[in-house]
């Protein structure tokens, strides 16, 4: 049955099928009108609570939804221009875009359209997988992200930013109050200094940034964040970056451990270790400094995903 065959259900069976949509069909059904959409708002039932993820690049942006914790979905927000071919798409797709397929969609949100391909047939890493052209990109996609946490009532909570990145921040700070997972990319000192002082960010993961030591300070004198991995040019001063913390230096004979995931550990030898307000301790390290003039910091929280407590 066709989405349009839908709505020649009687009320109740509507509301069955709409309850067994999973977040794939739940989407696709709410883009075909305004009725759809609110039908999905207040009727569709998705076993789990989706996640948005996004990454905004100028001009070549993506979005990720996970389901259950496992990447289900992507979206990537391009000019409406020629599909670029830089990206290893196979010639018989861009010979398919180029004749408009019935795989190729035009769809509108408010008054904004735009162009929707599902690349499903050739994605292994998502249950769904499109792309979406714009006559301007970056307006796109904060018009579809705008979309989508309205559609499922949740927020966005992994982003990845860059100094063009100054819109997306803005609209962030403007809808919600919080973020978990923050990683910037480049010169993102502005963009950095935009955060107001109540938002609250959980964890922030950063390469090749033109952040400071004084930067670092502020970000931890905060008092939010639970992790942070950073690369700065320049060597790490854990004086000026621990500054007001009240920490002690604490260099150890034989190095801990620190689990951030089943995949994933820090070694911490020497580190700067100071007790936050909720009264958990943090501690304060140099990843590694031998990246060509630039360092790696970083801060956990303890204790660490597997419940090891913090030992000095």
């Amino acid at each position: 049955m066709s989405f349009p065959d839908l709505f020649r259900l009687p009320d109740v069976a509507l509301r069955v099928v709409l309850r067994l949509m999973d977040l794939h069909e739940a989407i696709q059904f709410s883009l075909c009108s305004k009725k759809s959409k609110n039908l999905i708002k207040f009727e569709c039932r998705l076993k789990y609570t989706p996640r948005l993820s996004l990454n905004h690049r100028q001009k070549s942006s993506y979005m990720w939804i996970f389901d259950a914790e496992e990447p289900y979905g992507s979206y990537t927000f391009e000019p409406r221009s020629s599909p670029p071919i830089s990206d290893n798409i196979r010639k018989q797709i861009i010979a398919e875009m180029d004749q408009m397929p019935e795989s190729v969609k035009s769809r509108k949100i408010g008054d904004a359209t735009f162009t929707i391909w599902e690349e499903n047939l050739y994605s292994e890493d998502f249950s769904f997988d499109y792309r979406t052209f714009w006559e301007d990109p970056d307006a796109g996609i904060l018009i579809f992200v705008s979309y989508l946490v309205d559609l499922l009532g949740i927020d966005v909570q992994d982003l990845r930013v860059t100094s063009d990145s100054k819109s997306i921040v803005d609209w962030i700070i403007r809808r919600q109050n919080s973020i978990d997972k923050l990683f910037y990319v480049g010169k993102v000192r502005e963009i950095e200094a935009m955060w107001p002082r109540e938002f609250r960010r959980r964890c922030i993961d950063g390469s090749n940034t033109d952040l400071t030591n004084e930067d670092l300070n502020k970000m931890l004198l905060r008092g939010d964040l639970i992790h942070v991995d950073i690369t700065i040019l320049g060597s790490i001063d854990f004086e000026m970056v621990t500054r007001g913390l009240n920490a002690k230096k604490v260099e150890r004979e034989e190095p801990i451990s620190y689990v951030e995931d089943p995949d994933f550990s820090y070694t911490i030898g020497t580190s700067w270790d100071y007790q936050k307000d909720d009264g958990t301790m943090a501690s304060v390290f140099l990843i590694r400094d031998d990246l060509e003039g630039e360092s790696d910091f970083g801060m956990v929280t303890w204790p660490d995903s597997e419940g090891n407590t913090y030992d000095s």
